[in-house]
This record gives structure tokens, C-alpha cells and sequence, in this order.
């Protein structure tokens, strides 16, 4: 008996056990035409469409309109066009109705133009949707009639929004408006300039149901010399977060003497370091600010923190002088990243490896939370390998005698290769 004469289940059945393997898919396709819809099933179940790929995609469905209602996945990207449109935003409004089931949806623009956004709501029932816009969203109603696409998005990430004028708030009841509608669940915001406006969006919401909440200041650009303003009013009693995620690594820079003063005499033995962010009492009351948001959670049953060597003085400010008490806590994790060359040899600076003690000893204190508690270094830079095990045991040895037992999980990951 021959796949044609097995009943279509049976086919569809066989070709769902190829679904990962792309080239069996299309081999299979090209076999028997009784296997091309369910091959097709899943090689458009990702789309990603940029540059000539709308034209191509619409060549594709002139011959098998069909194939449309098989994406679940969908990746947009329009780069900086010189024309005031691009006849790929056209191309973009005439694919949209073919689709449908759209499920995770990622927007990224350099262009400062939109397309027709009132179509971006046939896209399907996006669950998962991912911004990065450059410029074509210039205010927070912009933003927030794009949002109102999606009135099902549970997963949300603002990764880049470097065009709306962050100090104009006349538009913020309705970006509120559009947040709430959303059954978000988790929201990871990366843009900085955003977070503050994010923030009292959120204490606005009558009954939040996020369940993880993450800004990531990794993305902090080198001439960015001050964080975003945060309101100090703005307060999360009513936020219940499974967890919480807080990303602040600094880039790796020389050290400008004429900007920030004097080289520091604990940094003298290696040649790089960023100029800390919270040096200054400015900063200092703006991190405070933020911390003071953090603290006002209803419970956090989580907490993760990571940096990087170059940010590990800022951490220390977080902890040290903004006094981060997070007793709602059940869980706090602090993780070090060790993936460049710079981060590799702060680490094997005897002066800034010492650092790396500070922070279990402030974990280790019943004030900061009685729960679970653990500190990770973790390297990813094939660097001296020698030099890196040094570093390790001598900071294992340290912590063994300064800390209580049991009360801070210390590891130290990923040895680089010889």
C-alpha cells in the first residue's frame, strides 16, 4: 500500500513527525502533491518578511492563496526607505487579509513612516507581540493605537521605541488604556527612556494580572549619561509577580579622565572600566526612585538580577546606598556575566575581583530576604583559563569563611577552554 492510497489523516499524521526537519518537508512536498498542504502547514508556520520577501510571499499566495492561514509566526521588518512609503508597506497591507492566525507577531521599523496599522488587527489572535520602532511612532498615541491591534497580547516585549518624545505625556491615558486591555502576563521592557512611563502605567492597572515583569538596562547607550526619570510616587501594591527581572550591565569603554575626574586607584591595574552611572547624587536619587517602585510590589515570588563585571559597581550602589530590602521576596538571584574581553580582565584584577565578595555578604544578611539565595558567576569569554580557576578558588575560599553556612548559594559556571 502506497501513501496514496492511505486515508488523509493518515498522510497529515505522517508528515506531523517531520515537522522540525525542513529540507524531509519540502522533499516530501516536492514527492507527491497529496503531502504539499500539510508540508505547507509547517514551512509557513514561521513568515519572516523584509525587503524582497513581501514581493516573493506575494507571488506565493497568487498561486496558493491558502498558505497564508498556516502562519503562526510572523517577523515584519522594514528598513530606512529614502521614499516617503515603500511599496513594501502596500505590499504588507495586501498580504495581511490572506493571513489570519498569526499568533507571535514581531515588528521591527527604521522607517518613519507606518503602514496602515488599522489592518494590523487581521492579523490573527496575537498572543505574543514584540516592538522594535525606530522612528515611526513619535508619540504615546501612536504607540498606543498600534497596541490596540492586540487586544489578546499576554506576552509583551518594547524593545526599542526611540522615536516617541518620552517627555510629552499628553497622550499617556490612552497608552494606559490600550496596556490594560491587554491580559498581559509577562512584559519585558527594554527601551529606556520608556521604563518610568511603563511604571505608572502599571500602578494604574485596577487588577494586574502580570505574572513576570522585566526591565533590562543592558541596552544602555554609552552616551546616555542619565537614567530615565522615575516618579517616586509611582507605587505596585497591588502587583503579585511570580518574577521580577532587573538587567543592568554596563558597556566596556576606556576610562575618560576629563569627564569623570581622576582614574580610580582601586582600578589602576587594568586598562578598562565604564564610568559608573550612579556616581553621582542625581543618579542616585533617580535609581532610588526606581528601587522605591520595586519595593511597593503586593509579593515578588522571584528576583533575578543580573549585571556584568563593568556594572558591578552600579550594583553595588542598588544595593548598598539605595538599600534594596526586598522582604516580599521569596527568591533572590544575582548573576555576574563574564562575556567579553574587558569583563574577563576585570575579573582577573585582583583590585575588582575582590568586588565579587561584596555581594554575597550582602545577600547573606536575614534583612534583605530569609529565603533562597544564590550568586553566579558565569563565563562565557574563551580567555585564560588559569587565570580564571585562580580567580574562582581564591573567591571560594574567601566566601567559605565569610559566610554563614548554607545561607548564600555561591557557583561560579562556564570554565573557559585552554
Amino acid at each position: 500500500m502506497g501513501a496514496t492510497d492511505l486515508p488523509p489523516e493518515l498522510n497529515e499524521h505522517i508528515i506531523d513527525f517531520l515537522e522540525d526537519d525542513r529540507a524531509a518537508l519540502h522533499a516530501c512536498a516536492a514527492t507527491w502533491s497529496g503531502w504539499t498542504p500539510f508540508c505547507r502547514k509547517y514551512l509557513f508556520r514561521a513568515l519572516s518578511l523584509e525587503d524582497a520577501r513581501f514581493a516573493e510571499f506575494l507571488a506565493i499566495l497568487a498561486a496558493s492563496p491558502y498558505v497564508g492561514k498556516f502562519v503562526r509566526e510572523l517577523y515584519v521588518t522594514f528598513e530606512e526607505f529614502e521614499e516617503f512609503e515603500s511599496e513594501e508597506f502596500e505590499h504588507f497591507k495586501t498580504i495581511v487579509p490572506h493571513l489570519g492566525g498569526v499568533e507571535e507577531f514581531h515588528y521591527t521599523s527604521g522607517h518613519w513612516a507606518l503602514p496602515d496599522i488599522s489592518t494590523l488587527k487581521n492579523l490573527g489572535p496575537v498572543v505574543r507581540l514584540v516592538l522594535c520602532d525606530a522612528a515611526s511612532l513619535p508619540t504615546y498615541g501612536d504607540l498606543a493605537r498600534f497596541l490596540g491591534n492586540f487586544p489578546l497580547v499576554e506576552d509583551l516585549e518594547l524593545l526599542q521605541c526611540d522615536g516617541i518624545d518620552y517627555e510629552n505625556r499628553k497622550h499617556l491615558p490612552a497608552l494606559t488604556v490600550a496596556l490594560q486591555r491587554m491580559p498581559l502576563k509577562w512584559l519585558v521592557v527594554e527601551d529606556v527612556g520608556i521604563m518610568p512611563v511603563i511604571a505608572d502605567c502599571i500602578s494604574q492597572f485596577p487588577e494586574p494580572q502580570l505574572t513576570s515583569l522585566s526591565f533590562d538596562y543592558s541596552s544602555l547607550p554609552e552616551d546616555w549619561k542619565y537614567l530615565p526619570h522615575f516618579d517616586p510616587l509611582v507605587r505596585w501594591p497591588k502587583l503579585h509577580l511570580q518574577e521580577l527581572s532587573f538587567d543592568l550591565h554596563s558597556e566596556n569603554s576606556p576610562y575618560d579622565e576629563a569627564a569623570h575626574g581622576p582614574y580610580p586607584a582601586q582600578a589602576q591595574g587594568h586598562q578598562a572600566m565604564k564610568y559608573s552611572v550612579f556616581s553621582n547624587r542625581y543618579q542616585t536619587q533617580r535609581l532610588s526612585n526606581f528601587v522605591r517602585t520595586l519595593r511597593s510590589c503586593g509579593h515578588v515570588e522571584v528576583l533575578r538580577i543580573s549585571t556584568n563585571m563593568a556594572g558591578i559597581l552600579d550594583l553595588a550602589h542598588l544595593f548598598g546606598e539605595c538599600g534594596l530590602h526586598l522582604t516580599k521576596s521569596d527568591e533572590i538571584h544575582v548573576e555576574v556575566l563574564c562575556q567579553t574581553s574587558e569583563d574577563f580582565e576585570l575579573m582577573t584584577v585582583s583590585h575588582w575581583a575582590r568586588s565579587l565578595l561584596v555581594f554575597p555578604g550582602m545577600l547573606s544578611q536575614d534583612w534583605v530576604l530569609p529565603g533562597k539565595k544564590t550568586f553566579t558567576v558565569h563565563c562565557d569569554h574563551p580567555g585564560d583559563r588559569a587565570a580564571y580557576i585562580k580567580v574562582r578558588d581564591w573567591a571560594l575560599s574567601q566566601l567559605s569563611h565569610l559566610l554563614p553556612e548554607q545561607h548564600v548559594v555561591v557557583q561560579f559556571e562556564g570554565i573557559p577552554e585552554a
